[in-house]
């Protein structure tokens, strides 16, 4: 099968520039290739798609042929979200594009992606890891491991700007935390996210383990190690308080009394500079 030329538009805003693909099937393999989307801003391609299987599927079995086969490939994205705002209206001021490259394989509902790229144009966010998806037609449940994650201390207005349609002035405590870079391990299924981070800003590394509960229940544990907590609170008057070491724990809710997050902080403070006097 070569198709070479498609459009659509439809009513609900969605518009579908051009697809093609060519597609070669036999008994036991088959290979999808330059397979081609272009919406109005943003473009997918999927150079191959390579399936291999015991035997053709069989009207109503579909489960048992995917269980069988074999798949891999590779994907170049850059999306515009808001080409999606007919079908989720939240994007439809998210006008700056993101790139996605990847490749991937997978047996049946299990599907892994060592090497993901992601980033905007500015690179204001980038990040690069690796993920496993198991059980992904059922009670999915998924592994990353996050090489990287770097991000500009204007993330905020990014991420401002493209959901809410408009650019907030970035918190003085966001900008003096300057850039952040962080790399770790996360682990997802339908009750609970678990994390594992370490996280890196002008003012010192945090160390960051943490549990989202379905239930909207979260805890967690923070540790830093001389923090340099000056440099996060700094004002026009002589800062008095200079490096902390901390481990506090975390209990509470994303979403509590009017949708706001409850938190309770308990802790120790086992060293801490203040007026050059190490306590």
């Amino acid at each position: 099968i070569n198709l070479s030329k498609f459009n659509l538009k439809e009513s609900n805003g969605s518009d579908i520039k051009k697809f093609k693909v060519n597609v070669i099937a036999g008994a036991k393999e088959a290979l999808i290739e330059e397979l081609s989307l272009a919406l109005p801003h943003s473009n997918v391609e999927i150079p191959s798609i390579h399936l291999a299987y015991k035997q053709c599927p069989i009207s109503g079995a579909g489960k048992e042929w995917l269980a069988g086969t074999e798949y891999k490939g590779n994907i170049k994205l850059s999306l515009t979200p808001s080409d999606l705002s007919a079908f989720t209206p939240k994007v439809k001021h998210f006008n700056d594009g993101i790139t996605l490259n990847t490749n991937f394989k997978g047996k049946g509902n299990e599907i892994s992606f060592p090497d993901i790229h992601l980033s905007d144009p500015l690179e204001i966010l980038q990040i690069q890891a690796s993920a496993t998806l198991q059980d992904i037609f059922g009670d999915m449940h998924a592994n990353a491991d996050l090489q990287y994650l770097k991000a500009k201390e204007n993330l905020q207005q990014f991420i401002t700007k493209n959901l809410e349609g408009r650019e907030r002035e970035i918190s003085p405590i966001l900008t003096r935390i300057g850039h952040i870079e962080a790399r770790g391990n996360s682990y997802y299924t339908k009750n609970e996210t678990k994390a594992d981070l370490e996280i890196r800003t002008a003012p010192g590394t945090l160390n960051l383990k943490a549990i989202l509960r379905e239930s909207n229940d979260i805890e967690g544990e923070i540790t830093t190690n001389n923090f340099q907590i000056h440099n996060l609170l700094k004002t026009n008057k002589k800062q008095n308080l200079e490096k902390l070491s901390l481990l506090a724990n975390i209990k509470g809710k994303i979403k509590g009394k009017d949708n706001r997050p409850e938190w309770s902080v308990t802790g120790k403070i086992p060293e801490i500079i203040f007026k050059n006097y190490l306590y």
